[in-house]
């Protein structure tokens, strides 16, 4: 005796398919929010051992990292100070200048924010520029009081007055123009497109002098300081 085989119609398969693609629809939404999620929280842990790292450079020289101690290496000296305390050799910056892989060391890993849209071509030539972190440029003005200085200007540890509203490094714009601008920050606002990259969710992560990380959203980074009202709060250490 055959068996009766049942076959779908048209109407059917078109009502499955549409059932498929309205629970696909509903699904993506959350998986796009998970992998953000992650790649959010993957970026503190990167942001975390940054700032574990500066703090040790802080134990060992009594100040902090400067944004450009390395000479000839613009924006990227902060890297390249506290690349031993990551567990990445680089004996000088002679050795870093002529390594490649070393320079790529300084843009992977916890160097590298997940979330980065790296510009390839940007960073062909000098790789140790990417990643997606920065490290705070203000203190440039000679007074080493604010911010975490530039080169020349060493910030110790007693100058940051409150350490847990002071950004040490965080994510950088991906809009930046020229490769050495994407190892500094800027405050929002700037006319500088170092400015700070809110690229999780509309946040920064951020690593703090006190040694913790966390998110900003840019409206908190805008927030002016009580006694610098033209300033940006979390960029100085204030009095």
């Amino acid at each position: 005796m055959r068996r009766k085989t049942y076959q779908f119609t048209l109407i059917e398969l078109l009502v499955v398919i549409a059932i498929i693609a309205i629970l696909a629809a509903m699904l993506l939404p959350a998986l796009s929010r998970a992998r953000d999620t992650a790649r959010k929280s993957n970026c503190l842990g990167n942001t975390k051992q940054i700032i574990t790292a500066c703090l040790m450079y802080v134990d060992a020289n009594d100040v902090f990292p400067s944004l450009n101690n390395a000479n000839g290496y613009g924006f990227g000296g902060w890297k390249w100070q506290i690349a031993p305390y990551m567990g990445i050799t680089v004996e000088d910056e002679r050795a870093l200048s002529a390594n490649a892989y070393l320079q790529e060391e300084l843009a992977k890993g916890p160097f590298k924010c997940p979330a980065q849209v790296a510009n390839a071509d940007l960073f062909a030539s000098m790789p140790m520029f990417g990643g997606g972190y920065g490290y705070n440029w203000y203190g440039n003005s000679g007074n080493i009081c604010i911010g975490m200085g530039y080169q020349g200007n060493y910030v110790k540890p007693n100058n940051v007055t409150i350490p847990s509203e002071t950004i040490v490094a965080g994510d950088s714009s991906d809009g930046i123009d020229a490769a050495s601008k994407g190892a500094a920050i800027y405050s929002p606002g700037s006319t500088n497109v170092t400015s700070p990259g809110t690229r999780h969710n509309g946040e920064m992560n951020c690593a703090f002098a006190d040694g913790h990380s966390g998110s900003l959203k840019e409206a908190e980074l805008r927030r002016p300081a009580a006694s610098r009202t033209s300033w940006f709060h979390y960029f100085y250490s204030r009095k």
